[in-house]
């Protein structure tokens, strides 16, 4: 490793640091500027107890003051309590975290793979009958949101058929939400792919090759697919990182009690805490992965240099 690559990560690192830092802000104030508060909906609560919570949790401070307490003790690696249920949320993080994780590799994984592979096969195929069938579910799959093709399959597979339970912690039949999560990034992974390996197909380098009489495998898989990929790895960043987090609405339509849907209750019940938790989790997992892909660049293409 060279020191052009070393002061080039070490840029980009500080920049997601800087990055973090500004998400962080931003979730907290416009959080907070959102009329009510987590514990107005506790009708129970007397004003005195709730004005007791609120100097617990330093929510009678103004909101310049709160902001830096909680950078404090964000920077100490506490991310505070949950303000509904008094948990610790690294806790509940690590709890949560590693069943959006399962699911979130397997269906990364798949829409990848199945995405890079239908759209070089569609793209070799231009025009043809498999090009056309391949562009169509991909097109389909993209115009469907994950959590209406969740639903779906909730009620075609679990319910009219019974061919698989509804979806239980413990469980181990991971295929309807991992199919949910990869429909999407699947077939945009495939539209990539496929306007990638055209473009790869028309440079000179490959008439090159087939003046020379390369065949054509080699020349697929060792000169285009791999001179196609890097679209690819630009969208895969972003989009590991947000699947492996868990789709929030996927998670909640089949009752999986990943850091997904932790996120969305905490929204409901205005959870300042853990809302910034699970933001400032997701955020880094998005500023690490993009940071990655970067290098994986020079990995793909070595003529790439890092500046």
């Amino acid at each position: 490793m060279n020191s052009k690559m070393l002061g080039y990560i070490a840029k980009r690192l500080l920049l997601a640091v800087l990055t973090v830092l500004l998400i962080c802000a931003i979730t907290f104030f416009v959080m907070h500027a959102v009329p009510g508060g987590p514990f107005n909906k506790e009708k129970a609560l007397s004003e005195a107890t709730k004005q007791a919570l609120e100097e617990r949790y330093n929510l009678n401070q103004p909101l310049v003051i709160q902001f830096f307490l909680y950078l404090k003790n964000l920077l100490k690696g506490d991310l505070g309590v949950s303000l509904k249920n008094g948990r610790v949320i690294t806790d509940i993080i690590k709890e949560s975290f590693p069943i959006s994780a399962k699911l979130g590799l397997l269906a990364v994984t798949i829409a990848l793979i199945s995405g890079t592979v239908f759209g070089s096969v569609a793209a070799l195929t231009r025009n043809k009958l498999p090009d056309r069938v391949i562009i169509f579910f991909s097109t389909l799959f993209t115009a469907v949101p994950s959590f209406v093709l969740a639903t779906l399959l909730l009620l075609v597979f679990c319910i009219k058929l019974g061919w698989i339970d509804v979806w239980k912690a413990d469980s181990t039949n991971y295929a309807l939400p991992v199919l949910a999560l990869a429909a999407y990034p699947m077939a945009y992974t495939t539209r990539l792919a496929k306007t990638s390996m055209l473009d790869a197909l028309s440079q000179d380098y490959i008439r090159t090759a087939k003046a020379k009489g390369v065949s054509k495998g080699m020349m697929i898989f060792k000169h285009a697919l791999r001179n196609s990929l890097i679209p690819v790895i630009t969208y895969a960043g972003p989009e590991v990182a947000y699947i492996i987090t868990g789709s929030m609405v996927v998670e909640r339509v089949f009752t999986i009690g990943g850091i997904g849907s932790k996120f969305v209750m905490a929204i409901n019940d205005r959870d300042y805490t853990m809302i910034m938790a699970t933001t400032i989790f997701l955020a880094t997992l998005m500023v690490v992965a993009n940071v990655i892909c970067d290098l994986l660049y020079k990995v793909v293409d070595p003529r790439i240099q890092y500046d």
